[in-house]
């Protein structure tokens, strides 16, 4: 090939997270982090992007020869019951890109076609197509990393999307498949949160709706291993946020229980975090408190005076913990000021 070999390879794996993890993580507060395990892709096996026989833990091959035809049993072992799929394909190249990086640097990309033959010759052709597309989007995200990172986070979405399609045409939805159930839930956290008359169950079962139609018969395993992330972007959701904090405190942790109820979490689950839920507010309703005799300090004294009452307010107030509150104003830090995160604080 004529491209110019790249100084970093960005594989498909992370072009994949590029529009969710590349950018600043503030940028919505409804973006689920882009997910491997999701319906056919579940059963691909997961690997690290470097050769399976890092150096570290190789045996002593007697010759390159050898070392190469353990890699491809090992890749055929792998991948054989999934190359009919993309996204498998994808992740197979993935990993001989990496192993002939690290064992041919000057030369990796010559030796793709032999390997790629030797690992499946019924779809040689097939993976050098795909191989040579995955090299092209690569090297475009890297020449336009700084023009990427000025856009909006739609307009980064919409230029991945364009080049993914021209670069692997329709097969580009099967690769980013996972991408593109998650992108739906986003979408979903974003709309119900702009929804003001819904109360946080209609929200939820909007939520749990989106999940089971990305999905399907694979909700109940998406939920397991994103249990912990869907609970914080619900929950973290401006408007939830609001709607808990107007409740009184029994109220709110009667609410936290359902959603996490319905995110799975069994009884001892839900009982520790009520309890949790319950030392929470009330050590916020005496940080609302200190806060309050704070001012009338700062308002009242100055100089020592002020010094000391701090001093004798902080103890009482927190105990154990009041030199630790101490260190944190001398930072600059107050933990009671401002809006209290529910569900997190």
């Amino acid at each position: 090939m004529a491209n110019k070999v790249p100084a970093i390879l960005i594989t498909s794996a992370a072009a994949a997270a590029l529009v969710f993890t590349f950018w600043p993580s503030n940028e919505s507060t409804a973006t689920l982090q882009p997910t491997r395990e999701a319906t056919a892709e579940q059963a691909i096996p997961e690997y690290q992007n470097e050769a399976p026989t890092a150096a570290a833990t190789e045996p002593k091959w007697s010759s390159d020869e050898e070392r190469n035809a353990f890699f491809v049993a090992d890749m055929q072992s792998r991948f054989a019951p999934h190359i009919h799929i993309q996204h498998a394909q994808i992740r197979f190249l993935e990993q001989l890109i990496s192993y002939l990086k690290a064992h041919y640097p000057d030369d990796w990309r010559e030796r793709v076609a032999a390997f790629l033959n030797a690992s499946f010759p019924e779809l040689a052709a097939s993976l050098q197509n795909k191989f040579e597309s995955l090299e092209r989007y690569n090297e475009w995200l890297l020449v336009d990393r700084k023009q990427l990172q000025q856009m909006t986070p739609e307009e980064r979405r919409q230029a991945l999307w364009d080049k993914r399609y021209a670069a692997f045409g329709e097969d580009a939805e099967k690769i980013w498949a996972a991408e593109l159930r998650n992108q739906k839930i986003s979408e979903t956290l974003a709309r119900i949160d702009q929804d003001k008359d819904a109360d946080l169950q209609t929200k939820l079962d909007a939520l749990m709706d989106s999940v089971q139609e990305s999905y399907g018969e694979h909700s109940d395993k998406f939920i397991e291993t994103r249990q912990t992330e869907l609970l914080s972007k619900f929950v973290e959701l401006p408007s939830v946020q609001s709607t808990l904090r107007a409740m009184p405190a029994p109220e709110r942790r009667r609410e936290l229980r359902k959603v996490r109820a319905a995110l799975g979490m069994n009884a001892d689950a839900l009982d520790r975090w009520e309890n949790l839920d319950e030392k929470r507010d009330i050590a916020w309703e005496a940080g609302q408190t200190y806060m309050a005799e704070r001012q009338k300090i700062l308002s009242e004294y100055d100089g020592h005076q002020q010094e000391q009452a701090l001093y004798a307010l902080q103890n009482n107030v927190f105990g154990h913990d009041a030199e630790l509150i101490r260190q944190e104003e001398t930072a600059g830090f107050y933990r009671y000021k401002g809006e209290r995160r529910i569900g997190r604080e």
